[in-house]
C-alpha cells in the first residue's frame, strides 16, 4: 500500500523541499490551502507593523519521509512550518503523512 501512495505522489505530486534542521531534500507531495469561514480565519488582526495575514495549509507527504512538527516545507520561494504531523496508517503500515502547516514568520492564534 505504501508503494502505491509513493507512486501516486511521484506521478501527481509537486516538488517540495523538506528541511528537518539537519538536511534539506526534495520530495514529491500534495500542498494546498485550507480556506475556512471560522472566526480564526475571518477576524483581521493588526500589530504595529501592519496586518497579520491568516492561513493554514495541508501538506500530504509519502511515508518514507518521516516528517515531524517543527520541520520546514518550502514551495515556490515560501517557507512553511509543520505545526502538526500525523502518520496515516492502514493496519500496521504507514501509508502517508498528513501535516498542518503555517507560513513561517507569521503569527497565528493556535
Amino acid at each position: 500500500m505504501e508503494r502505491l501512495f509513493t507512486r501516486l505522489f511521484q506521478r501527481y505530486g509537486m516538488e517540495l523541499m523538506l528541511d528537518n534542521g539537519m538536511d534539506c531534500r526534495p520530495v514529491n507531495g500534495v500542498f494546498f490551502s485550507v480556506n475556512s469561514r471560522s472566526w480564526q480565519n475571518m477576524e483581521r488582526k493588526y500589530i504595529a507593523l501592519g496586518e497579520i495575514p491568516r492561513g493554514q495549509y495541508i501538506c500530504i507527504l509519502p511515508a518514507y519521509v518521516g516528517v515531524d512538527a517543527g520541520h520546514t516545507v518550502s514551495l515556490q520561494g515560501k517557507n512553511y512550518e509543520v505545526r502538526r504531523a500525523e502518520a496515516v496508517r492502514f493496519r500496521a503500515e504507514t501509508m502517508y503523512y498528513w501535516c498542518l502547516c503555517v507560513e513561517k514568520g507569521r503569527a497565528d492564534l493556535w
